[in-house]
């Protein structure tokens, strides 16, 4: 328009699946998260409140898989030893509900 020239350019990029981008986004998630009082647990140098054993990583019922300081996604999280030291969480929308059942207040 009025002797201007204008540039443009189209960029397609095609789409990616929800696993797939949250299986790349987890780890600096769970590396952006900043707590007053933190330690060193692993020779990585990673800084943490507490140890890092595993992380519940779902997509409705799929596990979003990562590993951030040799810790890997599933769905697998920790209970009270003496009921069941392990607790399977079926799907991500029963997370509190299967934490509740064995004995756990998220």
């Amino acid at each position: 328009m009025n002797g201007t020239e204008y540039v443009f350019a189209l960029k397609r990029e095609e789409g990616r699946s929800a696993i797939e981008v949250l299986s790349e986004l987890a780890p600096q998630l769970v590396a952006s998260l900043k707590f007053p009082k933190s330690m060193r647990w692993d020779s990585d140098g990673v800084s943490y409140p507490r140890p890092i054993r595993n992380f519940v990583a779902l997509w409705g019922d799929r596990v979003v898989p990562f590993v951030y300081a040799k810790a890997p996604s599933g769905r697998l999280s920790r209970a009270l030893r003496h009921l069941a030291p392990q607790v399977a969480i079926p799907r991500a929308e029963l997370y509190f509900e299967t934490m509740a059942r064995a004995g756990i207040t998220v």
